[in-house]
């Protein structure tokens, strides 16, 4: 079943990830982008293997991207540093797709980013709370239309990079 969700104003990444998911009705819910750079099929492949633990709340899955580029794999590499050493949580891969869960943690969900720090805020509600982050590998393609407003050139990574790390740092206060 699908449900069209008109968003009017495009207020950010984030913002459109909980829209999409506060409008969904179902008991297991993911998000990934639509750019296609994974195969969304891999979404059907996580919930087979995991849909029991995912039906008792135990876990949340996400993907870990598998045949990067060194520099990508480089930011990601440092962004998990970052969280690690900020936090104390160990998590890999912050920004791969798919991401999946049970609808109850959205209990946990109080006042998101509307941009793209929404993927660490999420995984660090997850750590927080004791739940379970498995990954599973998916490929990660090029992009085949379109350019990436979140870390598509070296200077987005940059820029990306920087307001994330400032978001967590305000995070970190009232965590």
């Amino acid at each position: 079943k699908i449900n069209l969700l008109n968003i009017e104003k495009n207020i950010g990444y984030g913002d459109g990830i909980n829209k999409g998911i506060n409008y969904s009705s179902g008991e297991i819910i993911c998000w990934f982008h639509a750019d296609l750079q994974f195969d969304p099929f891999d979404a059907i492949k996580i919930y087979q293997k995991y849909k029991l633990d995912l039906y008792d709340q135990k876990i949340m899955i996400k993907g870990k991207r598998i045949n990067r580029s060194l520099l990508d794999s480089f930011f990601t590499f440092g962004m998990s540093l970052f969280t690690l050493l900020l936090f104390g949580k160990k998590i890999n891969d912050i920004n791969a797709q798919p991401k999946m869960f049970n609808r109850s943690f959205l209990k946990l969900v109080n006042k998101p980013p509307t941009d793209f720090s929404y993927d660490v805020y999420f995984l660090l509600i997850a750590a927080k709370n004791k739940i379970k982050i498995n990954e599973f590998p998916v490929r990660w393609y090029n992009r085949n239309a379109g350019v990436a407003k979140g870390g598509g050139s070296f200077k987005l990574k940059i820029k990306l990079t920087i307001r994330t790390i400032r978001f967590m740092i305000n995070l970190k206060k009232v965590f």
